[in-house]
């Protein structure tokens, strides 16, 4: 979620998300904590919780505004308050995604990491998330070599400590990071060979199923078939994502990825966008069930531009989602999410300018705005 590391400062046992509220209220409380001169800890906190409401509010460039003004009034700060400043960085990052600047999001993502995996004064598995999130910003860009190396470093790490299922969630990371490489195929096959292995554990052998199901080509009923050996989650676990239907913005992306990867300059010329059109982002708020079956229900758009035919496509794919079956008391309606969609697209350079501006490829950008709520549990 956006801003997920924010609660680091707050309480390492509350599970962070945005609440929708008014900027002008946040704004006051920013400018009363700046006239009291208060320390990097309250500031960021402050700051934060302003950009998510402009972020909610729609106002992408102003939240980034607001996150940068923080970090550069307490630039000395990591070594006093690294928590602080690396939820600073990993807010900057989730905005700068959605305004589509590919570029910004992996300094800001790989800021916030390396400050967390860095620091000596958190604790070890802050560390370790740390960690992790230097190959998820790798990942998120492109850089699918990298990111594997780095999920492998870090199950090495895991297995010295005697983590044995991260470690097997790092292999799985791994083998999935390098899909748009070695193509879905032979991926799905390493897959299926470290489901074999005896010793994987019912998390990670839900998590291999997953990306397994994610990997099947066009067939949406063969992909969706591999997830009925999922096991059904406590009535308390964490919502678990298992597959979404591909979107043709994906699909464009990973073959971009293939073609760079196999040095295919011809496709590259097909594939990629040289529009120096400025193209606006669009966004919308979406509602929907998660019944305890894992499947979705009744999603819908409660904000936004209900007759743009992009919204219409992403309540479909969001429609089209499973998750995990959790345990619920009979008639349990299930669980009630809200998430923000962004249709943006990346900031580039065009031929005979020397200014980027958001004219690239378009993607999809999901946060969650709200705690689901578990109804009837």
């Amino acid at each position: 979620m956006l801003f997920a590391l924010s609660g680091l400062l707050l309480s390492a046992s509350v599970e962070p998300t945005i609440v929708v509220t008014a900027p002008r209220a946040t704004d006051a409380a920013l400018e009363a904590c700046l006239a009291r001169r208060c320390g990097t800890r309250d500031d960021a906190v402050a700051s934060i919780q302003h950009a998510q409401a402009q972020f909610a509010d729609g106002q992408y460039p102003a939240a980034r505004k607001t996150l940068r003004a923080s970090l550069h009034r307490h630039q000395g700060a990591t070594a006093q308050d690294p928590r602080a400043i690396s939820a600073l960085w990993h807010a900057l990052a989730r905005v700068t995604l959605h305004n589509g600047d590919v570029e910004e999001y992996r300094r800001a993502a790989m800021r916030s990491a390396t400050i967390l995996a860095n620091a000596t004064s958190v604790t070890p598995q802050e560390r370790q998330m740390g960690e992790m999130q230097i190959g998820d910003a790798m990942a998120a860009t492109g850089d699918s070599d990298g990111a594997a190396r780095h999920y492998r470093r870090v199950g090495k790490m895991a297995a010295d400590q005697g983590d044995i299922e991260l470690e097997q969630l790092m292999t799985l990371r791994a083998i999935y990071a390098r899909s748009g490489i070695h193509g879905r195929s032979a991926v799905r096959s390493a897959l299926a060979r470290e489901m074999e292995k005896s010793g994987l554990t019912p998390h990670a052998r839900t998590v291999a199923l997953a990306l397994t199901a994610q990997l099947q080509d066009k067939d949406a009923s063969a992909a969706v078939g591999k997830l009925d050996d999922v096991p059904v989650q406590a009535g308390d676990a964490p919502t678990l994502l298992l597959w979404t239907p591909k979107d043709k913005l994906t699909e464009q992306r990973e073959a971009i990825a293939r073609a760079l990867a196999n040095n295919d300059s011809t496709l590259l010329r097909i594939l990629m966008p040289r529009s120096s059109e400025v193209r606006p982002y669009h966004w919308a708020d979406i509602g929907f069930w998660i019944r305890p079956s894992g499947r979705v229900e009744g999603a819908r758009m409660l904000r936004g531009k209900a007759d743009e035919s992009w919204a219409k496509d992403v309540v479909k794919l969001v429609q089209g989602r499973r998750y995990a079956p959790f345990e619920a008391e009979p008639g349990a309606e299930g669980r009630y999410k809200i998430e923000r969609v962004t249709l943006t697209y990346d900031h580039m350079t065009p031929g005979g300018s020397l200014i980027r501006r958001r004219s690239g490829l378009p993607s999809y950008q999901f946060e969650e705005l709200k705690a689901e709520e578990r109804v009837g549990m």
